[in-house]
C-alpha cells in the first residue's frame, strides 16, 4: 500500500499513493487529482478511468463505471456496491446515502453528513463550500485563503498557520479558493467555456465578441456565470445580433432545415371569441379577465361572492352542491353564511319521500 506519509492535500497521516517531488499524496487526493484521464471506452469523454480496460469491457470512467455487483448487506439485493461500513460488508449507493450517519458540523452546528474534516473538525458540504468559494486575507500570515481553522484566540485562520498542509490553490492562476474542476480554480474554468463558446475555427475571439468575452469571464461570481453558460437561451428581435461562430453555425442550420410543424392557416379562421386569450382559438383566463376589469374600476371579488349568496339564499345545500359543482361542504359554508331557514324545505322533502312509498305500497297491492 506504500509508505505512510502526510498526505500533500488533505494534511493527514494515510498510505501514500503517490510520492513525487511535490510530496505524498494519499488515495483521496490522487484519485481528486494526479489520476491520469484517458477516453471512457463507454461514453466516449476524456475522464479519469475508473476501470482499466481488460480482455473485453474497455476503459470505463467514474460516471459510466458502476462497480463490483454484491449482495447490499442492508437491502440484501443484488446491485453495484462500491462502500462497506466498518465490518468490510458491501453497501449500494442508495442504501449507503440512505443510512449514511451525520455528525455536527463545526461550523453551522447542524447534524449533517460529513463532507471534510478541518482543524475546526467535521465539516458539512454548505459549509464547506461556503468557505472554498470565499477566502479571505488570513490575519495570521496575511495570504488570502479559505480560513477554515481557528487561532488560540478563537480568529479564522487559513490551515498552512496550524500546520495544516491543505492546498486550496489554483494549479493555473494561482489564485486561492473556488475549487472547480481537475484543480483549477472556477475563474479559469470560466474563461476556458468563455473561449469556447466565442472562438472561431481557429481558436481566437474575433475583435467584435472581445468585449463580450472579457465580461463574462471577468464575473465576480464565476458559478452562476458557468452555469449561465450551460443554460444560456438566445432571444433575438428585429435587429441584427453578431453571434459567435459555432452558434451562428448551429443557427444556420436550424434556419436551412425545412419546417415540419403544423402551422396555423389562416383561410378559414373561424369563430372569434369576443375576449381572446394568449393562446390561439382559446378565451382568456380567469385571472387575465379579472385583471383587465380591475383596471378599470370593475371589482370582480364581490361579484364573484355576491352570486353564490344569492344562490345560497334560494337553494339547499345538497342541490347547490350539484348546481354549481362545489364541495358539498362548501355548500353547507355557504348556506350558513345566508343564513335561510330550510326548515320548510326539509318537511315538504319529508313529505314527498312518504308520498312516494305510499305510491308504491299501492302499486304493490
Amino acid at each position: 500500500m506504500g509508505d505512510a506519509a502526510d498526505g500533500g492535500r488533505l494534511g493527514e497521516t494515510a498510505a501514500a499513493a503517490l510520492v513525487d517531488d511535490g510530496g505524498a499524496l494519499c488515495h483521496l487526493c490522487y484519485n481528486r487529482h494526479r489520476r491520469p484521464r484517458r477516453l471512457c471506452g463507454r461514453c466516449g469523454q476524456l475522464k479519469r478511468i475508473a476501470r482499466n480496460a481488460r480482455e473485453g469491457p474497455p476503459d470505463l470512467c467514474d460516471g459510466c463505471y458502476q462497480g463490483p455487483e454484491a449482495t447490499c448487506s442492508i437491502c440484501s439485493r443484488v446491485r453495484p456496491c462500491t462502500s462497506r461500513d466498518q465490518q468490510g460488508q458491501p453497501i449500494c449507493a442508495t442504501c449507503y446515502q440512505r443510512h449514511r450517519a451525520g455528525e455536527p458540523c463545526a461550523r453551522c452546528g447542524r447534524t449533517k453528513p460529513v463532507n471534510t474534516r478541518w482543524p475546526i473538525g467535521p465539516v458539512c458540504m454548505t459549509c464547506y463550500t461556503a468557505v472554498l468559494r470565499s477566502p479571505a486575507e488570513c490575519p495570521r500570515c496575511g495570504m488570502v485563503q479559505p480560513l477554515i481553522a481557528w487561532d488560540d484566540q478563537g480568529a479564522e485562520v487559513c490551515g498552512p498557520c496550524v500546520d495544516f498542509a491543505v492546498d486550496h490553490t489554483c494549479r493555473r492562476c494561482g489564485r486561492a479558493g473556488n475549487p472547480r474542476s481537475r484543480g483549477r480554480c472556477a475563474h479559469c474554468v470560466l474563461a476556458e467555456r468563455v473561449n469556447a463558446l466565442m472562438a472561431g475555427p481557429d481558436g481566437t475571439v474575433t475583435p467584435q465578441l472581445k468585449p463580450l468575452a472579457a465580461a463574462l469571464a471577468g464575473a465576480p461570481s464565476p458559478f452562476p456565470a458557468i452555469q449561465w453558460i450551460k443554460a444560456a437561451h438566445l432571444v433575438l428581435g428585429r435587429h441584427p445580433v453578431l453571434l459567435p461562430p459555432r452558434l451562428a453555425e448551429l443557427l444556420r442550420h436550424l434556419a436551412e432545415q425545412p419546417q415540419l410543424r403544423p402551422q396555423l392557416s389562416r383561410v378559414h379562421p373561424g369563430p372569434r371569441w369576443l375576449f381572446p386569450g394568449m393562446v390561439p382559438g382559446k378565451p382568456i383566463s380567469t385571472h387575465g379577465m379579472t385583471q383587465k376589469l380591475n383596471r378599470h374600476g370593475i371589482p370582480v371579488r364581490t361579484a364573484r361572492n355576491a352570486a353564490p349568496a344569492a344562490l345560497a339564499a334560494d337553494l339547499p345545500s345538497p342541490v347547490l352542491a350539484d348546481v354549481t359543482g362545489m364541495h358539498r361542504h362548501t355548500a353547507l359554508r355557504w348556506v350558513a353564511y345566508a343564513r335561510r331557514d330550510w326548515a320548510e324545505y326539509l318537511a315538504a322533502r319529508a313529505e314527498d319521500e312518504a308520498a312516494r312509498k305510499g305510491k308504491g305500497r299501492k302499486s304493490g297491492d
